[in-house]
């Protein structure tokens, strides 16, 4: 219907997820893919134990990190997949008004509405909804919109240059359309993807980068459940205003992060000039820190100085990590092109993903608030767990080292003390000697005092 030009929103065609081919299509394809991705991820687990590649502290993080996905998949699967694809065509309503006509309707809190029929004007509201009768004046259950707000801001002229794009998408697509189920279906590719990218070692060659770039990629998709987790597709939308940033801005970047991914060998060049600009202003950043820094050290607030050179010294570490990976990467230039063309887009992740997991956890239901926290938790095990391993290893290697050079050092020491055993041994062999050859000497003077005597007489 993108071709086609409507008077009223009310005459908008009805949008079902998963489009033409269907919700039970998408439904089918998420779950198979989820079910394959914990096969891929048993299988490489069991290749590398058998090969003893695998350390036995990562084998406790990729057993509980499996169990936390299955619970995962289990939650979404079973309560909210067949609720999201269930079939339901979603339509723009006009907000009715109560009425005691016996010709009203009833809505679905119990009271009885008519339609408005007076004359359209900015301030008039509407509600999407899966028919009619699904609306309700109560604001938690139902959400109602004007036609400026970000849902039903259709533009009067057709998407033609300068302003390319779908109205359809960039408006109600995203949220109860055919591409809201290639969001999700992305979401957990990716998320499957991120999870055998995990079990690769970190005594491996490359294992440090999988593990990094697999967390990137957890809260990357994290921002693709967006569509999901920001409304209740009940029977009548309800938005969850996830810590109340605009939905203008919220629909730009996912609208943005929709075409970027669908066409990233196209926009890669783009993005990674946009990365390169985001790594530039955090280096303004940094020198502006250093700045101030010096600035406490001249007004002698010693404690804002700590405070602000730490601050700078973090990001000035991790600036300087990348250009390295930059420079080492610089053999192929595509690398670090790529690299830098991931980096808004993890950073929209970031953004998405933080409204993902407020939105879900504000829901009314309990299965839906534990899904919230089985998502948080997903990542933050494989963060958390990684790094107090880690760490608790580097700790132990420091030990261990302290130790090897405690030992080196006494080995030393008993080295140079058996050396000098022999050299004091000589000494007192010598002086022995010179004391029996003094006694010689004082009984040859008498002697000769008494044979000068003798010749004398």
């Amino acid at each position: 219907h993108g071709a086609q030009c409507f008077k009223y929103l009310e005459s908008f065609p009805t949008q079902i997820v998963g489009a033409a081919l269907g919700g039970g299509l998408y439904f089918g394809l998420i779950v198979v893919t989820q079910f394959a991705g914990v096969a891929t991820e048993l299988f490489l687990i069991c290749r590398l134990v058998k090969r003893q590649l695998m350390p036995k502290k990562e084998i406790v993080i990729l057993a509980l990190a499996l169990l936390i996905e299955i619970s995962r998949m289990c939650l979404v699967d079973l309560f909210m997949l067949q609720d999201y694809f269930g079939g339901r065509e979603y339509g723009i309503y006009r907000m009715p008004v109560q009425c005691d006509s016996a010709f009203g309707w009833t809505g679905a809190d119990g009271i009885n509405y008519c339609d408005d029929t007076s004359a359209y004007l900015s301030t008039t509201r509407y509600y999407v909804a899966s028919a009619r009768g699904a609306f309700s004046s109560d604001s938690e259950e139902c959400t109602t919109w004007l036609q400026s707000d970000a849902l039903l801001d259709f533009k009067t002229t057709a998407p033609t240059y300068p302003h390319p794009g779908s109205p359809r998408f960039e408006n109600l697509g995203w949220i109860v359309g055919g591409e809201f189920a290639l969001y999700y279906f992305f979401a957990t590719f990716v998320n499957e993807f991120a999870d055998c990218l995990f079990v690769v070692p970190t005594t491996t060659t490359m294992g440090w980068r999988c593990k990094i770039f697999s967390v990137a990629l957890e809260v990357f998709q994290l921002g693709a459940l967006a569509p999901a987790a920001i409304f209740t597709h009940g029977a009548c939308l309800k938005y969850h205003d996830p810590l109340g940033v605009s939905l203008h801005l919220t629909s730009f970047i996912i609208a943005a992060f929709g075409y970027a991914v669908w066409g990233f060998l196209f926009f890669c060049v783009p993005l990674a000039g946009l990365g390169a600009g985001v790594l530039f202003a955090l280096w303004l950043i940094v020198q502006s820190l250093r700045g101030l820094a010096f600035l406490c050290e001249k007004l002698k607030l010693e404690m804002m100085q700590r405070a602000v050179l730490r601050a700078s010294n973090i990001l000035g570490s991790g600036l300087q990590r990348f250009n390295a990976w930059a420079r080492s990467s610089g053999e192929t230039s595509s690398q670090a092109v790529m690299g830098l063309a991931f980096f808004p887009l993890l950073l929209s992740g970031f953004f998405l993903g933080g409204l993902v997991v407020i939105g879900q956890a504000s829901k009314s239901s309990a299965m839906e608030v534990i899904t919230a926290l089985v998502l948080l938790s997903d990542v933050l095990l494989k963060v958390g767990a990684t790094a107090m391993t880690e760490t608790a290893e580097y700790l132990l290697h420091l030990r261990v080292r302290r130790a090897v050079d405690r030992l080196a050092s006494e080995q030393l020491l008993d080295a140079v003390a058996a050396q000098e055993e022999p050299a004091q041994s000589n000494d007192s062999q010598e002086q022995p000697a010179a004391a029996a050859d003094q006694p010689v000497a004082e009984a040859q003077q008498p002697v000769a005092e008494v044979i000068g005597r003798t010749g004398s007489a």
